[in-house]
């Protein structure tokens, strides 16, 4: 009976077994060759125990030296068993540690066993090619005798020059795998790429979507609150002026108003043309009077100060700064500079005339727009003109459909920037500005015989 292995378990499980008997004769030959005579103790002839090494460089055995030199007596009792060097004292015996490690070392090559055949307890030299097994030399006259055989150093050449390749070949597939993962790899992060670019448009175009919403949303609020702006100022217009059944109705909380307008748009324009079209039925207004000083020759002022009538004939009036020389128009005494203020005008003695308030500080001499009221960016005032009445700022018109005004209220609230126009007890226009600087109360007349009064209360 002979080893018999397949060549997959050769390549596996005997290897090691085929390089074991592949240098089975080197390894005799070290335990034959001269080395082990070095690691021989001349006292003793045996391997090494315990070896140490004279200062004279030979070694011996620990105990083999002891006893050399307990046997003599004498100077020369400390020598070297092999070249007889003495020493004076007795050296310090310490084990040389390489030499210990090469004696353990030969002794396990000298009790090491080769490799034999089972059957005819032979030594295994020769390796079958067909069926991969390892055989004596007898097995080759039983089933091996038509077998390709050769010697265990050659099978094990030929195993070497199997493994290179494998490694080589081993390479090259991991290399290839290697880029194929690398490919993969590729393509995983290309396709994430994109699903990640899509996933982004899509949210992109989503908070696209969500902005637009959001501004459209923004652009109602502030138009909401542009009317509801607007109808609060009405309110406290009507508040100020004490407007009767509707602001007692109405005009009972400013939060309450803007609770109804959050709760639907529509409340803001019912609110807004409400107030629009609400009579004023009562209001605590301020007796006006009018500046001499600043009437234009063709005014001819009431002995009151309230009235002012056109002229044919210029008066008398001494030379002024205040006083206007191309415009008739006249001023008022008093100038407003904060606060609220409400006063009315008749205007039921007037064709073509205007009712307004205008800077301080308009300029009295100049010709044209630059200093008649409501033509410039100093002034501003209701025209009547025949039936026809308009709204004047800085050379912008706006037509009123009202007809037929009596008298004209004017509603100042200076810190705010609002003035209101009402003809009648409706509301007319208002202005909502920034005031710079103080105003007064301002008429012009243009036609012969007409005449505006301020209103007493």
């Amino acid at each position: 009976m002979c080893l018999h292995v397949s060549k997959k378990e050769v390549n596996e499980k005997d290897t090691s077994m085929l390089k074991t008997i592949a240098s089975g004769p080197d390894i005799k030959k070290m335990a034959s060759s001269p080395t082990r005579h070095h690691l021989t103790c001349d006292v003793c002839l045996q391997l090494f125990k315990k070896p140490i090494t004279l200062g004279c460089g030979h070694s011996f055995c620990r105990e083999c030296v002891d006893k050399f030199w307990e046997s003599r007596r004498g100077p020369t009792a400390c020598i070297c068993p092999s070249c007889r060097e003495v020493f004076p004292q007795r050296p310090q015996l310490k084990k040389n540690v390489i030499l210990a490690n090469l004696v353990s070392q030969m002794k396990w090559v000298e009790t090491m066993e080769e490799p034999k055949c089972t059957e005819h307890e032979e030594l295994i030299q020769l390796y079958c090619m067909d069926d991969g097994s390892l055989m004596c030399l007898m097995c080759m006259s039983g089933e091996h005798r038509s077998h390709t055989v050769v010697p265990v150093e050659i099978a094990h050449a030929e195993l070497k020059v199997t493994e290179r390749h494998s490694g080589k070949l081993s390479k090259e597939i991991l290399e290839k795998k290697r880029k194929a993962l690398y490919r993969a790899v590729d393509e995983v992060v290309d396709l994430m790429k994109k699903r990640l670019n899509e996933r982004q448009e899509e949210k992109l175009s989503c908070l696209e979507q969500q902005k637009q919403k959001l501004q459209q949303e923004i652009a109602a609020l502030q138009e909401a609150g542009s009317m509801l702006q607007k109808a609060l100022q009405e309110l406290e217009v009507i508040a100020f002026l004490k407007v009767g059944c509707f602001a007692s109705n109405i005009l009972y909380s400013r939060h309450h108003i803007i609770h109804c307008i959050l709760e639907g748009r529509l409340i803001i324009y019912i609110v807004y043309f409400w107030l629009r079209h609400q009579p004023i039925v009562s209001a605590d207004g301020q007796n006006l009077s009018l500046d001499p000083n600043s009437a234009h020759p063709l005014i001819l002022i009431s002995p009151d100060f309230r009235k002012a009538m056109r002229s044919v004939t210029k008066q008398p009036y001494p030379a002024h700064l205040d006083r206007f020389q191309m415009q008739v128009q006249v001023m008022a005494n008093e100038e407003f500079f904060s606060g609220r203020h409400y006063w009315e005008v008749d205007m039921t003695s007037a064709q073509h005339s205007r009712v307004g308030v205008a800077c301080s500080d308009i300029p009295r001499k100049l010709s044209g727009h630059r200093s008649r009221l409501g033509d410039n960016k100093m002034s501003w005032c209701i025209m009547k003109c025949k039936e026809e009445y308009t709204m004047w700022h800085s050379r912008h018109k706006v037509k009123i459909l009202q007809k037929n005004i009596q008298w004209v209220g004017l509603y100042l609230d200076y810190d705010a920037g609002i003035l209101s126009f009402y003809g009648d007890s409706h509301h007319l226009y208002t202005y909502q500005t920034s005031f710079s600087s103080p105003l007064k109360p301002t008429l012009g007349l243009y036609y012969f015989d007409d005449s505006l009064q301020f209103c007493e209360f």
